[in-house]
């Protein structure tokens, strides 16, 4: 059986290729460019016909649940589910998908060095696949299906001292304006970037960014205000925030500055801190129920899981604030007692 296509760098030529239908596609010269061009190209081929082989490889089956898939999830979630869909075919391009066992998911995890949050994803979508794969009835059993899903880490909070540390080394002027906006609204960083000039509205202090349940309305405080007027000026149309070169911030450049400022600060800083430095510090001054509105939560119990990074210093200042309330209401209700026993 062919081996499915896989981008190749061609030397002689400097860029990435396919081969699809005994034909060289050029991709482009950038890595992660050409994947992106090669998965958009897989997604628009046409897959099998009515008559499907028997003892499909796990090439064939990833084949199927994909065009399963495709129209009936958002086009970034496909991309996502292309791409390790992808990975696992690559790795196991000739593997029948009834004689896939565990160990062979644990071996692709571990020729891999993916993170906690990636490997559970990646491990998910395989799932998928094969389950999938028994309920249409193309597999008698699942082979997998006592596979577990690996824990996602939760990602180790930072302080604002920590953050300020960051921001001292930070020269990059545009950068700077990002993380500071980011600090102001406690935007998802995937959020941040859809912040078009279009839906600003600078009277009302408010925004429209596009999170992972759609658009939701964000609110601006003075100093958000001020940089947004500034962006805004720069760039009167599309994405206002922009690297130096004037394009959008995409993921992987925004992990790269940071990688590069905590390489000279000493930190451990990921774009998604921001958002846990905004949640902490506004739990400290307001409702949870307000802070879990400000940051696009639908249950408040999302902040207590995930980003109320409370520190013992806060704690002990919340106890000395109720005691003194307690305080201070005791001492009214003895003055009402003594008014009414002289009155």
């Amino acid at each position: 059986m062919p081996r499915p296509p896989s981008p190749w760098f061609k030397k002689s030529h400097g860029a990435w290729y396919v081969k699809l239908d005994r034909k060289e596609v050029r991709l482009g010269t950038d890595r992660a460019d050409a994947f992106k061009a090669f998965h958009r190209l897989m997604a628009q081929r046409p897959r099998f016909g009515p008559h499907v082989p028997k003892n499909l490889t796990i090439a064939e089956l990833g084949e199927l649940w994909l065009t399963a898939r495709d129209g009936q999830v958002k086009p970034s979630t496909f991309g996502r589910y292309l791409m390790y869909t992808q990975a696992f075919k690559d790795f196991y391009p000739r593997l029948r998908a009834e004689d896939l066992q565990p160990y062979h998911v644990e071996q692709w995890l571990q020729a891999h060095a993916w993170n906690s949050s990636t490997r559970n994803l990646a491990t998910t979508i395989v799932k998928m696949i094969l389950k999938w794969g028994k309920d249409q009835g193309y597999l008698a059993t699942n082979p997998i299906a006592s596979v577990k899903t690996p824990p996602m880490l939760r990602r180790a909070p930072v302080t604002a001292a920590d953050m300020d540390k960051f921001l001292a080394h930070v020269r990059c002027p545009e950068f700077r304006d990002y993380l500071e906006l980011a600090l102001e609204t406690g935007c998802r960083p995937g959020e941040l970037r859809t912040l078009d000039a279009s839906r600003i509205d600078q009277d009302a202090r408010r925004a429209i960014v596009t999170g992972k349940r759609g658009e939701r309305t964000i609110f601006l405080s003075d100093r958000a205000c001020a940089i947004l007027a500034r962006l805004v000026k720069r760039w009167p149309e599309g994405p206002v925030l922009r690297n130096t070169w004037g394009r959008p911030w995409l993921d992987r450049t925004l992990i790269d500055h940071c990688r590069r400022i905590n390489a000279k600060a000493g930190t451990k800083i990921v774009p998604y801190h921001t958002r846990g430095v905004f949640a902490t510090r506004v739990v400290r001054k307001v409702d949870s129920l307000i802070a879990a509105k400000l940051l696009g939560h639908t249950d408040p119990r999302m902040l207590a899981k995930h980003y109320e990074g409370l520190e013992d210093a806060d704690l002990l200042d919340a106890v000395n604030r109720v005691s003194a309330s307690e305080d201070t209401e005791t001492r009214s209700g003895a003055g009402r007692a003594r008014r009414r026993g002289t009155a």
